[in-house]
């Protein structure tokens, strides 16, 4: 059994505080399994490099990966960790020339298996690298036998991203629906409940209370939208919750339009489906809906089935007013990566989960298609997703 590198490295989407491995994890690969962790260092991550180096891991510069880290045919025991994009090919990143062209094993949200807009891009990066491909174990599909993820953000995304609504609709509110007012900059929170808090506040000083509407209700993300806003005091008579039952029957639906004040998107979406919500419903008169919050942040997907979304926002840009029919607003928030509203709590959640799984990364053989262990089986069905894909991305070249 030979050791395993983890190479940790610093994200660079602006505002990401989250990581994929929290220091006590990185403590419990290093003693129990004989993990080598490199750690990059960072003046974002919601952990101090200080509390990396206590527990044994090795710390470098800020994306030294990208000139330091041994490529795929120099050492098949080494990966990569991380969770948003990777900077881009064929640019400058401080002293470093970014490559085009990636021959390393990299973990994290890929976003390109899906068919996502820019999913030849990615892929090409990787395929195309010499003289030997670069691989994705892609986060997002990482599954059990029974087909459920081993580790998400999805609980924590539905619920801030319910917070984020409750929150643009009170400043809607309580300042004139002036978007200056709502597209100040949102600083993470130490946790949900301070974060619970500070809505209950705003809530208490408007004369009604906003009716919501979750989608995808019953899953993972929809689930954290729910408990946000009881724990926000929404009555049960103003909280919907929908999902497949509702659904199933096919878009447009006029009723998320017209019905409610606040629309949280949470579903996943797989394949194509109709239209939920049109631009054209949306700028009828009879609009009461003033707040959309797309959790799922399908905008560069083929089938997103809500076209009056087509682009994301940032935290420092969270709203984008994309309707003003009778001086009313429809204002959208789709933040990518809204766990980071709580960073540490999320990442917490998220490196407890995964850490079992990187563990068994010792045991990966991936010349092998079948596994002895479930841990196994995990990683070899990503890697066997991937080389489909690769598959996909040459035909179509």
């Amino acid at each position: 059994m030979q050791q395993v590198h983890l190479w940790l490295r610093d994200e660079v989407k602006p505002f990401e505080q989250r990581t994929a491995l929290t220091p006590s994890d990185a403590e419990k690969l290093i003693k129990e399994f004989n993990f080598k962790i490199t750690v990059e260092k960072s003046v974002t991550r919601a952990f101090d490099d200080e509390e990396y180096v206590k527990v044994g891991c090795q710390l470098v510069e800020s994306n030294s990966w990208i000139t330091q880290a041994p490529k795929l045919e120099e050492n098949d025991n080494f990966y990569i960790l991380g969770l948003k994009e990777l900077p881009l090919g064929n640019t400058q990143l401080g002293d470093i020339q970014v490559p085009h062209l990636l021959s390393q094993r990299h973990i994290f949200f890929a976003h390109c298996f899906k068919r996502q807009s820019d999913w030849k891009d990615t892929m090409s990066r990787f395929v195309q690298a010499e003289p030997r491909p670069g691989q994705i174990l892609d986060l997002e599909f990482l599954n059990l036998d029974n087909g459920r993820r081993v580790a998400a953000f999805g609980y924590a995304a539905g619920f801030n991203g319910m917070a984020m609504g409750l929150l643009t609709y009170c400043k809607q509110k309580l300042h004139s629906n002036d978007l200056e007012v709502l597209n100040e900059i949102v600083k993470p929170f130490k946790n949900r409940t301070e974060l619970v808090n500070h809505i209950k506040d705003l809530l208490s000083k408007l004369d009604h209370t906003p009716k919501c509407l979750v989608l995808g209700a019953l899953g993972r993300c929809g689930s954290g939208s729910v408990k946000c806003a009881e724990l926000c005091g929404i009555p049960e008579s103003h909280l919907i919750k929908w999902d497949l039952n509702e659904t199933k029957a096919g878009g447009p639906f006029p009723q998320l339009s017209t019905d409610v004040d606040i629309l949280v998107n949470d579903i996943y979406l797989s394949g194509e489906i109709k239209p939920f919500l049109t631009m054209e419903m949306a700028q009828k008169g009879d609009r009461r809906m003033s707040v959309f919050i797309d959790v799922s942040c399908d905008v560069t997907n083929p089938f997103n089935p809500f076209p009056i979304n087509n682009q994301v926002t940032t935290f420092d840009r969270p709203v984008r007013r994309v309707d003003n029919t009778n001086n009313l607003p429809l204002d959208v928030i789709a933040i990518d990566h809204l766990p980071t509203m709580t960073p540490q709590e999320s990442s917490d959640e998220f490196s407890n989960a995964l850490v079992t799984y990187l563990a068994e990364l010792r045991n990966v053989n991936f010349s092998n298609e079948q596994g002895e262990t479930e841990g196994i089986r995990v990683w070899l069905r990503a890697n066997q997703l991937f080389e489909k894909k690769v598959q996909e991305f040459k035909q179509e070249l």
